[in-house]
């Protein structure tokens, strides 16, 4: 490769070999962050190393049946049993199989061998696990952090729940204490409605010697979220409680405060259960006699201590949490739907409750509608057929029911189809997944689809005079549009288990936002432009008064009820004097910029180096050209950058601020043309991501996030995938009816559309690029002044979004205007058009 392309980099191999190992090494590699390709592969190396000792030593000895252990060896265990593997194959003496193998029968069953041979009397295999638990629990079965939150994969895991008042031995609410007994030892016992199992503390399970055996593996959710795992159980554990027997299966985990917890599983095992909380006892039937439990009495429920109700900063919550020290039982934060739902006008309520439906979840096929969605292909293309990607265990029993449950509301049908995508599991924050289809080889060989979008500028000038305003956002999933019938085929995925085929339009597909554009425009179209506004599944409803306003929401609604649309409620505003729409601010005095988008410039923090200043430089002088008197403005700010001239002086600071301002306020507000592609020019630093949406060479829009402390380990390919998923993310209603261009300074980025998917990070962002029409191209760093200057601005405690919609300077424009009487220069110009490079004295770029 490099005899071809001498200038590749020595980063484009690191990241390559990086991306062909094994998943555990990467996160390894990525921290130790190596700048050679020699480093990288002594990394890997040692690493792997490291792995399989420590998987070599977590092993758990086996033994057979009825035989005794030699001691409590666990390694002399182990040799035992695989040197008795070895020599006794199939299980039987070494005797027995030369004799079978010589009579010519099989050497498993002892019947009569010959080709296709099954064995009719199956042996009962059965392994028993026998570690000495003192000496292995800590490092096999008790899992680390990254294991309780993302239990292995190869395992069958069964969930589930537990109270987190519980865990800590709190006796809250629906908990009630009693005291218990065993071997003399005097038990803490929480009887707790809200644990669906019964869970015994290890320390305590250790201390009266009960007996633990390994299980299958529990994840025990925990109300706050995170997961504990367990293991091993207690099968027959015996116990008294105010002088009477009990008996139960116990699981094993960790406890801090009460030595057991005792919950519905052991609950139902007896009849007419009753809590009395004001008595602080429960009682139930126990073999024929009413029993009833008496809780330890702790002094009033209602009082918290200043130990459990305490203000502390997100640092030491994090810090107390990973000691165990505290845990959230519930954290209210002001959702911005609190504040619409209080701020709707009475009238407005009354239109709201009549049409609650609307915001229902959908249920069912939607109806055939004038125009359902259609997969044009180019002539000659052949139908597309890809080999399912492999899948774990836990994700092949969550890629099941998602079909079940799919095949039940007759979202898909089995397909007997040429064509098949591969399908992703994908985590969502909630954790639950979401299932979606690999459809980047359909979308390449679809004919775009182009009907006509309403340009944002013409949609705002409609707004003139309006004083009240709705925003309705759609849900656009696949519930809302039916396949057209004779392109449901081309929709086939292949999973594991089966061929099916979508009979609503997919999740991914590309021509989706056209299609929903047509909907719309059929749906509204004898209101459209007259009180109502369709971009894509953004709806505006706007009005002079609110009496008219209540009644055109009124017509709004039901258009939607009767056409089986369905909204987003949590994402509506109703009867507002101000919205936020399409990235502007809509009021009643007319339109302007959303403040919030130039809260990056505005907030520059003052540089501290000369390397931040050269930063802040780069990005304004790399947009120049739209500003008068560029250089007097900044000039006290580049004789800073000269060797021991950094001092902040009250001139110097004053440009700074006066470049702030000049570049958040262009004198004439240009509107993003959508009949010329968008570009996005994306970079990563160590600390933060950056990225610049742009048109023609003319920005539109700026954007510039801080890395979180996660996610600083990452590779640098990683971070810049994430600073394209960003951008397109926050310009979407910019990008996703037109084919783009995204840049980047890390060339490995540029095969994306190319690349296997194999890691978490690909399929998450693969999802969020699906049926968008885009290029990826390799642009230098050098060259990618704008967004590198973002990417390296001075990490805050948030990101901040700019939008700078600029134009041409009018004196500008004026010198263009004086060409056209000036024949030497149309000389020069019609020279440099026909021949870039032949005069080294002029350039002619965009006009000008």
């Amino acid at each position: 490769m490099l005899y071809l392309n001498p200038t590749i980099s020595e980063r484009h191999f690191i990241e390559s070999y990086i991306s062909g190992l094994k998943e555990e090494l990467v996160p390894f590699i990525d921290l130790s962050r190596p700048t050679t390709l020699e480093k990288v592969y002594e990394q890997a190396k040692l690493h792997e190393r490291a792995l399989g000792i420590i998987m070599r030593k977590s092993k758990v000895a086996y033994r057979a049946i009825g035989e005794t252990p030699q001691g409590n060896n666990t390694q002399k265990t182990a040799s035992t049993v695989h040197q008795r593997s070895s020599n006794q194959p199939y299980g039987i003496s070494k005797q027995l199989f030369e004799q079978r193998r010589a009579a010519g029968l099989c050497y498993k069953c002892g019947e009569k061998y010959q080709p296709g041979h099954i064995c009719q009397n199956r042996t009962l295999l059965q392994i028993c696990a026998s570690p000495v638990i003192d000496e292995i629990f800590d490092e096999q079965l008790i899992p680390t952090e990254e294991e309780e939150e993302h239990p292995s994969n190869d395992e069958e895991v069964e969930e589930v729940g537990v109270s987190v008042h519980a865990l800590s031995g709190q006796n809250l609410h629906d908990t009630i204490k009693v005291q218990g007994e065993v071997k003399g030892k005097t038990l803490t016992i929480l009887v707790d409605t809200g644990s669906t199992h019964s869970f015994i503390d290890y320390q305590v399970a250790r201390e009266v010697k009960a007996e633990m055996v390994a299980a299958t593996p529990l994840a025990v959710t925990v109300a706050d979220g995170h997961k504990v795992m367990s293991k091993l159980k207690c099968a027959s554990f015996q116990w008294t409680m105010q002088g009477e027997p009990y008996q139960a299966e116990l699981r094993v985990i960790r406890l801090d405060g009460s030595s057991m917890i005792l919950g519905i599983d052991w609950l139902r095992a007896y009849r007419q259960v009753t809590f009395d909380y004001s008595d602080n006892s429960v009682s139930f039937n126990k073999e024929g006699k009413q029993t009833v439990l008496r809780g330890i009495a702790e002094g009033s429920k209602e009082r918290a201590s200043t130990a459990e109700l305490k203000s502390i900063s997100a640092k030491q919550w994090y810090k107390a949490g990973l000691e165990g020290n505290c845990c959230v039982i519930g954290q209210y934060c002001p959702t911005q739907l609190e504040g619409q739902e209080s701020n709707i006008p009475p009238r407005v309520q009354e239109v709201l409750l009549q049409y609650e439906g609307v915001f229902q979840e959908p249920q069912g096929l939607p109806p055939q509608r004038v125009r359902d969605h259609k997969i044009p292909l180019h002539p000659g293309t052949v139908p597309i057929s890809i080999r399912p990607y492999r899948y774990s265990h836990d994700q092949k029993d969550e890629i099941e029911r998602q079909i079940q449950e799919m095949l039940r509301t007759s979202i898909i049908q089995p397909s007997s189809s040429p064509y098949a995508s591969p399908v992703l599991l994908v985590k969502k924050k909630d954790d639950s997944w979401r299932l979606c289809v690999d459809y980047r080889q359909l979308n390449k060989a679809t004919i775009k689809d182009k009907y006509p979008i309403p340009l944002i500028d013409d949609l705002l000038d409609e707004l003139a005079g309006s004083r009240y305003f709705s925003k309705i956002d759609l849900r656009s999933d696949y519930h809302q549009v039916r396949m057209d019938s004779e392109d449901i085929h081309k929709t086939a995925f292949k999973t594991h288990r089966g061929h099916y085929e979508f009979l609503v339009m997919p999740f991914g597909l590309t021509n989706a936002p056209a299609t929903f554009q047509a909907i719309m425009n059929e749906v509204f179209e004898p209101y459209l432009r007259k009180f109502v506004l369709v971009f894509f599944d953004d709806i505006l409803v706007y009005s002079e008064e609110l009496e008219e306003h209540a009644q055109h929401l009124e017509v709004v609604l039901k258009l939607l009820q009767d056409n089986h649309l369905f909204a987003k409620r949590s994402k509506c505003f109703f009867g507002q004097k101000q919205v936020e729409y399409l990235g502007h601010l809509i009021t009643e005095t007319g339109v302007a910029t959303d403040p919030s988008k130039i809260e990056a410039m505005k907030n520059w923090p003052l540089p501290t180096t000369v390397k931040e200043l050269r930063g802040f430089l780069g990005l304004t002088g790399y947009y120049r050209r739209f500003i008068k008197g560029y250089g007097g403005i900044s000039k006290p700010l580049t004789e800073m950058l000269k060797k021991d001239k950094f001092s902040w002086s009250e001139e110097a600071r004053q440009a700074f601020e006066k470049l702030k301002v000049v570049m958040t306020t262009a004198p004439i507000l240009a509107m993003p043309n959508y009949d010329q592609p968008f570009t996005i020019e994306v970079d990563a630093c160590d600390n933060g991501i950056g990225a610049v949406l742009t048109q023609e060479g003319r920005p539109i829009a700026f954007i510039s996030k801080a890395i979180c402390q996660r996610n600083m380990g990452l590779s640098t390919y990683k971070k810049e995938f994430l600073a394209v998923l960003m951008a397109v993310a926050k310009w979407k209603h910019y990008i996703s009816t037109r084919p783009f261009i995204i840049k980047t300074d890390h060339e490995s980025l540029k095969y994306l559309l190319e690349q296997k998917i194999t890691t978490a990070v690909q399929q998450k962002g693969m999802i969020k690029l699906m049926g968008l029409d885009y290029s990826i191209q390799y642009k230098k760093g050098r060259e990618n002044l704008a967004a590198n200057a973002l990417s390296k601005r001075r990490r805050q405690e948030e990101g901040y979004n700019l939008a700078i919609i600029a134009i041409v300077p009018t004196w500008v424009q004026e010198v263009v205007e004086s060409y056209e009487g000036d024949s030497h220069l149309q000389q020069i110009i019609a020279k440099e058009l026909l021949s870039p490079d032949s005069q080294p004295n002029y350039t002619y770029v965009r006009g000008y």
